[in-house]
């Protein structure tokens, strides 16, 4: 292994005998010697070698190997200078393999050139047998030693006074920067002689105390403000007599300014008795102004929060209750002294919202994310009567003794949403009642209209028919017959009009009372109307699970008996009706519409036909007063039986609605409030 040093003058380099021996061991022994130089160093301990510990004897051997070689290279030329140079300059420039310049100490130069001399020593019998020739190489090897030994100890001599330079220039560096930042702080340091002869303060605490250099302890006394002379003695009392440490915070007044300065330090004992002080002072006038301020704030502040007209609860980070304010206390029935110390899951937080409020203070704490801060919620709570209301709340982060705290302002909202609730009710009745007058108001324009042209059709033929027999002397003559025929069908027909309207407005009263019916019995009471036709056309029936409803019977079996003829009359030729009635519930969020709903769960009923259907796109329009599909030649009614259901849904505050596909029949979908 290599050790470099300083140049040297070359022409005191006089090699006779090594340069010979040197091509030797370079071509017939360089591995062997090469492990023998690495045995020596591992006998006698070179330090150096504990920066090759994780190498593998073989990396060891080649590393060594290289660096033999490299020196045997420059001995056989004779070129013992330039080795030195080489290893100078690799050494001072820091390019050594595997090893920081400043990692090689002085007992690494020396025990290095031991072992070269060892090394050189016992390889040379097998070089030669000549004791002269003998004395003559290790004389030279002598000199090869001394030489780079020489060298590497400059080099070494010179790298440990450029680290000497650089360390005081970085301590210089880094007493300015303290003293600047001290400066900055409003910070000084001291030595404190007591003695009073070798004294030290640095600019920051002559600044502090506006002096020019170091005082006396009698006159610096005498700047003390008088209520705090007795506080300071004592201190420095127990720091020169007990153990040593001296912290006191006193008030200080030069030149008509007054501040408060923080000062700490640790005592130097000799013999047991104290020698010196050394420490720090601190000018804290602001931040002692700024914290006598928040006392005075915070007084204030617990003053506003006894008094505040909303409950105000503090809480740990653990959910610990810390304060609780009066009006809390009106508002949960719990006493502060009751309060505080629990928990709020133990006291205000019902027992279903446990799990949420753990779960959201735990990812706060670990996120920083809280979905609820500075926002003002509308929860429940309970009371110390586990009673259950509604309440307000807002909550922000605060701090209490330098830890997170969260700070919770809560109102009692309860007579506030038993107000909204009665004013949505009445808002609700009264959108209710608008939509149903501007309903009754459409219905009574449609009204007129039919009594202006449907109802007038039947009695214009009437008349006309009915002339035409005034006008007949003798026997009538072919055709009255007919006539009379026409007259008939004319005067039945504006009777089904009329009696389907005399329903109609009485499906429309809304103050008939309401009774418990059993819808199965119900249908049962509309099928005996058809018997006959279920008998003779084969009519299926089908009825689901139906529940017991409060509605008003009457108009029930109107709707029912409505939909029961609809769904026989409008049928292929040919084809057997069959009519599926059945009942289930949903919840208000799950209906196909929008609106001013009443309550949270209704009860759908579905009545489907396999008859002829109808375009969908018609689906609101066969609702309408006298709404007619088909030809009243082609299919017998009035347009007045599905309105007719319409109305009495609406009764019941609830809705109708039709599906249907041309030659797949209908479906007719009823939802009432479960309430």
């Amino acid at each position: 292994m290599t050790i470099i040093g300083e140049p040297i003058n070359k022409k005191n380099v006089p090699l006779k005998y090594l340069p010979g021996y040197s091509r030797f061991l370079m071509k017939e022994l360089l591995t062997e010697f090469a492990v023998e130089l690495l045995r020596i160093s591992r006998e006698e301990d070179v330090p150096l070698l504990r920066y090759f510990a994780s190498f593998t004897e073989e990396e060891f051997i080649k590393l060594g190997t290289a660096s033999a070689g490299e020196m045997l290279s420059y001995l056989s030329e004779n070129n013992l200078a330039g080795y030195i140079d080489k290893s100078t300059n690799d050494f001072i420039a820091n390019r050594l393999p595997n090893v920081e310049r400043e990692e090689i100490i002085a007992e690494d130069i020396t025990l290095v050139s031991l072992v070269r001399r060892k090394a050189f020593r016992n390889f040379l019998p097998r070089y030669t047998t000549d004791l002269q020739v003998f004395a003559h190489v290790m004389e030279d090897v002598d000199r090869f030693v001394v030489l780079t030994e020489a060298a590497s100890f400059n080099a070494y001599n010179k790298i440990q006074q450029e680290n000497i330079t650089r360390i005081n220039k970085e301590l210089a560096q880094r007493e300015a920067e303290l003293l600047e930042a001290q400066d900055l702080a409003g910070m000084g340091s001291f030595f404190w002689d007591l003695s009073g002869v070798h004294s030290v303060y640095t600019p920051g605490a002559l600044k502090i105390f506006s002096l020019s250099g170091p005082s006396n302890l009698a006159s610096f006394m005498e700047d003390v403000h008088p209520n705090d002379r007795d506080k300071l003695r004592a201190a420095m009392d127990m720091a020169f007599t007990g153990d040593g440490v001296f912290d006191c915070e006193y008030t200080y007044t030069k030149d008509g300014v007054e501040k408060r300065i923080s000062s700490r330090g640790i005592v130097n004992f000799a013999d047991g008795k104290p020698e010196s002080m050394k420490g720090t002072v601190k000018d804290i006038t602001k931040e002692y102004k700024l914290l006598r301020d928040l006392q005075e704030n915070e007084q204030n502040f617990k003053q506003l929060i006894y008094n505040a007209p909303d409950g105000v609860i503090v809480i740990t980070k653990e959910s610990v209750i810390s304060l609780w304010n009066p009006k809390a206390e009106y508002i949960f029935g719990w006493t502060a002294d009751e309060a505080i110390g629990n928990k709020l899951t133990d006291t205000i937080i019902p027992v279903s919202y446990h799990e949420a409020h753990e779960h959201g203070i735990k990812r706060f704490l670990r996120t920083g994310e809280a979905h609820v801060m500075n926002k003002t919620l509308e929860l429940t709570a309970r009371n110390k009567a586990q009673q259950e209301f509604p309440i307000s709340i807002t909550i922000s982060q605060t701090t209490q003794g330098g830890k997170i705290a969260f700070v919770a302002f809560i109102r009692d909202i309860s007579q506030q949403k038993l107000t909204q609730a009665e004013l949505q009710k009445k808002t609700m009745l009264l959108e209710y009642r608008n939509e149903e007058l501007k309903q009754i108001n459409k219905e009574l324009e449609t009204f007129n209209f039919a009594a202006s042209h449907d109802l007038q059709e039947p009695l214009r033929k009437m008349q006309t028919y009915t002339s035409r027999i005034m006008q007949i002397n003798a026997v009538l003559p072919p055709g009255v017959a007919s006539d009379l025929e026409k007259i008939q069908k004319a005067s039945a027909r504006m009777q089904r009009l009329m009696e389907d309207l005399l329903t109609y407005s009485q499906n429309t009263l809304r103050t008939q009372d309401k009774e418990e019916v059993d819808l199965h019995e119900l249908i049962d009471e509309v099928k005996n109307t058809f018997i006959s036709n279920v008998e003779e056309s084969r009519i299926t029936i089908n009825v689901g699970v139906l529940p017991v409803v409060k509605v008003v019977r009457f108009q029930f079996l109107q709707l029912f008996l409505n939909l029961l003829t609809n769904a026989i009359k409008y049928q292929p030729e040919g084809n057997t009706p069959i009519i599926n009635i059945f009942s289930d519930n949903m919840k208000a969020g799950d209906l196909p519409f929008k609106g001013n709903l009443l309550g949270n769960k209704y009860l759908r009923i579905t009545v489907s036909d396999n008859g002829i259907g109808f375009e969908q796109q018609y689906a609101d329009r066969i609702f309408d007063l006298f709404s007619r599909l088909h030809h009243k030649d082609q299919y017998s009614g009035t347009g007045i039986g599905l309105a007719t259901c319409k109305k009495i849904i609406q009764n019941h505050d609830g809705i109708i609605t039709a599906e249907g596909e041309p030659g797949k029949g209908a479906r007719f979908i009823i939802y009432l409030p479960a309430n």
